[in-house]
């Protein structure tokens, strides 16, 4: 079916007695990308950033100065990330937050928020990655679509892989309150995006995906690996943009939660071989914790393979 866009937002959202919005929907990007420690990545980021923030406006609320205090952007200005970043050397780790919401923690369907890793890091397999939250109906009456923004920084930024699509937004204290109620809706939608936030607990590499989504972003050499932007050309409903090196893939004219038509399965058996299989150790995973949270590592890979057909009678 197509979202009612209007009335699922606050359909998913769930707030505390104290007022926390611990869960939400949003329209949500995340990239994947490698040489965060260069000039050339940290300029196109910013660039990138500085339209975020012409669109978002007085809409974003807080970030976070480099000693991780909040800045509460209602009452007080913040230093610019452009003005320390381009100068750090590119064996630093380098991040940044800017978020919406009346709370510096709540869930919130703004955000722009940046991990970028030093070159020594990167050489031990780890990607720079930025998560970016929209509101739900934003590109509705905006002046540009999602695919015009979205191609255009993929132009910029060149990243490995990444996604876009409906998805949720949690709160920033990890609370697990929200755990139950998302992994309920997980299992209700599977066209909604579930995202560990920066704290991801597969390993991707560059030439591994986490998986597929409304929209699917892959490089030129990625794609050549299952071969080729040919093999899109045989699964009805896509529709393909590209940006220099970086495909967009889209599987449905709009998306979708639920009814999900046969593109979304035939893209991820085309992809399959792409998809990750490493996890990093647990003490690399951050506040993600397997034997309390319902998304355990096997219920987080059957949600990433549910797209998969399965073989009835092996019942793999």
């Amino acid at each position: 079916m197509n979202i009612e866009l209007n009335k699922i937002d606050k359909q998913l959202e769930l707030v505390n007695p104290k007022g926390d919005v611990l869960l939400g929907i949003c329209t949500k990007i995340v990239l994947y990308f490698d040489k965060g420690y260069t000039t050339e990545k940290r300029q196109a980021i910013l660039t990138m950033f500085d339209e975020y923030r012409s669109m978002l406006k007085e809409q974003i609320t807080f970030t976070q100065d480099r000693q991780y205090d909040w800045i509460d952007l209602r009452h007080q200005s913040a230093p610019e990330v452009k003005d320390w970043l381009l100068s750090l050397p590119s064996d630093w780790q380098w991040e940044f937050l800017y978020k919406g919401g009346n709370r510096e923690y709540d869930a919130s369907s703004v955000n722009f928020s940046l991990l970028g890793k030093a070159d020594w890091e990167e050489e031990k397999g780890r990607l720079s990655q930025v998560l970016i939250h929209f509101p739900l109906t934003f590109f509705v009456n905006y002046h540009e679509s999602i695919q015009d923004v979205l191609v255009r920084w993929l132009g910029y930024l060149q990243p490995l892989h990444g996604y876009a699509g409906i998805g949720t937004c949690r709160h920033l204290e990890e609370d697990l309150a929200y755990r139950d109620a998302e992994y309920s809706v997980a299992q209700k939608y599977p066209g909604l995006e579930i995202t560990h936030e920066i704290h991801e607990i597969l390993k991707l590499r560059r030439d591994t995906i986490k998986g597929i989504s409304w929209q699917t972003i892959l490089s030129r050499e990625l794609l050549d690996k299952v071969g080729g932007v040919q093999v899109l050309s045989s699964i009805k409903g896509l529709s393909v943009w590209q940006a220099k090196d970086v495909y967009l893939i889209q599987a449905s004219d709009t998306p979708m939660l639920s009814d999900l038509p046969e593109s979304y399965y035939q893209l991820a058996e085309a992809l399959k071989p792409l998809y990750s299989q490493e996890r990093w150790a647990a003490q690399e995973r951050g506040p993600f914790e397997e034997k309390r949270a319902p998304f355990n590592a096997l219920e987080y890979k059957k949600w990433r393979e549910r797209f998969f057909r399965k073989n009835e009678e092996t019942n793999e």
